[in-house]
């Protein structure tokens, strides 16, 4: 059987201490075009935040396989950048004040193919291809702060080849459909980690549980395994609802990588 990865990704596969974030972060508009003849990500990412002190610096975490072309401020001007490895650092010539609302919007691209320039070694979590791609929260595709700590809410709209389909965690609209490629838009409107991305050609399964239903998203010739992986599944959600309560919502995607 194949690799099983949730499309609402909880647990982290890191335990990195983070020191308490200077601002944070309250919503991502990320737009993102997937090549994957190419392995390649064009992507664009707006950033609202509210600064906890006056700051003329903001650090993120970014994939170190990507580059940031450009970075700009609310008013649409460009800011000042170093980028390290893992590293973003953005610079402002007036602070931005405590407590006052702003947004940067980041430009950036590049290939995501191996583990190399992740944050994990040897642990791949993101990855374009033809056979499928994947972009986990973990990696650090879009720009992060306070990695595991600083939760948000999200709206993504993913580009990918007219063939494929995306998953993604919070709510899907109606896809946009264009000449050879596809537009998918999900919406999280509460704060939380909704940063993974799932793209490939799948066949669609439904299952069900106690207080949930399970989509199953399986690669081609795979639908057998349907039936086994959606009751292993509800068996999982049945054990940890009566221990914790139930799923903050009802819809549980299981996607195959």
């Amino acid at each position: 059987g194949g690799l099983l990865a949730l499309a609402l990704l909880a647990g982290h596969l890191e335990a990195k201490a983070q020191s308490v974030p200077r601002f944070d972060v309250t919503r991502y508009a990320i737009e993102a075009e997937l090549f994957p003849s190419t392995h390649a990500l064009a992507a664009k990412a707006q950033i609202d935040l509210v600064p906890k002190t006056d700051l003329t610096v903001l650090d993120f975490e970014l994939h170190g396989g990507l580059r940031v072309e450009k970075v700009l401020d609310a008013a649409g001007k460009e800011l000042r950048f170093r980028q390290e490895r893992l590293n973003l650092q953005i610079d402002f010539f007036n602070p931005l004040l405590e407590g006052k609302e702003s947004s940067i919007t980041v430009v950036y691209g590049g290939p995501l193919l191996s583990a190399d320039a992740g944050p994990v070694e040897d642990l791949n979590m993101a990855y374009i291809g033809a056979e499928g791609s994947y972009l986990l929260y973990q990696s650090r595709w879009f720009p992060v702060s306070a990695f595991g700590v600083d939760r948000f809410a999200a709206t993504m709209r993913i580009t990918v080849p007219s063939e494929q389909i995306v998953i993604a965690s919070g709510k899907a609209l109606a896809p946009v459909r264009q000449p050879g490629k596809v537009t998918y838009i999900y919406a999280f409107d509460e704060p939380s980690f909704p940063g993974t991305v799932l793209v490939g050609r799948y066949v669609v399964q439904p299952a069900t549980a106690v207080g949930a239903d399970i989509a199953l998203y399986l690669k081609p010739g795979h639908e057998h395994l349907a039936a086994s992986y959606g009751e292993a599944a509800a068996r999982i959600l049945i054990f940890f609802s009566e221990k914790f309560g139930p799923l903050p919502s009802s819809h549980l995607a299981l996607v195959e990588i």
